[in-house]
C-alpha cells in the first residue's frame, strides 16, 4: 500500500516543480522586457521611470523586472520595489562577496551584457543564481534579470 502512495507523492513534487519552473521568466523574457522598458524611455524620457517602479507592474512579469541605474550610478527606477531607490551601485556584493553592482557599470560600459551573481527571488526570498542582461542607453544602465534554480 505504501509504494502507490509514494509514487502519488512523488508525482506532486514533480509536478510542482515543473509549475513553479513554467512560473519562471527567461533569458529571452528578460531581455525582450528590458527592451521594452528602452522603447518605453524613448517615447516618455525620465517619466518612465515612475511607470517601472509603480505598483502597476507594467515592467514586471513573473520574476522578472526591469530596473534602472542612473549617470551618476544610483538606482533611478525598480520594478520590485521603489525601497531601494537612491542606492548606490558600485559598492553593492551579493551574498557570495561577488561584486555585482560594479560588474554591471562596467558590462554597460563596454555595450551591455549578462551579469552573474546571486539575488533574493521577489517571490519566495530565496537567494538563487541570477542573470541580468544590463543595456546602456542615454548615459543610463536598463536592466532585467532571471533566476537560474530554485522553486
Amino acid at each position: 500500500m505504501r509504494k502507490p502512495i509514494g509514487c502519488v507523492l512523488l508525482l506532486l513534487a514533480l509536478a510542482g516543480s515543473q509549475l513553479l519552473a513554467a512560473e519562471r521568466g527567461t533569458a529571452e523574457e528578460a531581455r525582450a522586457l528590458c527592451a521594452r522598458a528602452i522603447e518605453a524611455y524613448k517615447t516618455e524620457g525620465d517619466a518612465v521611470f515612475q511607470r517601472i517602479t509603480a505598483p502597476g507592474q507594467d515592467f514586471v512579469d513573473r520574476d522578472l523586472y526591469v530596473f534602472v541605474i542612473g549617470p551618476d550610478h544610483k538606482l533611478v527606477a525598480n520594478g520590485s520595489t521603489s525601497r531601494y531607490l537612491g542606492t548606490y551601485f558600485p559598492p553593492l556584493k551579493d551574498a557570495a562577496g561577488n561584486p555585482y553592482g560594479q560588474d554591471m557599470i562596467e558590462t554597460a560600459s563596454k555595450g551591455g551584457g549578462w551579469v552573474e551573481y546571486e539575488y533574493a527571488d521577489p517571490n519566495t526570498g530565496e537567494i538563487l543564481p541570477k542573470s541580468t542582461w544590463v543595456m546602456p542607453h542615454d548615459g543610463y544602465i536598463f536592466a532585467c534579470g532571471y533566476y537560474r534554480g530554485g522553486g
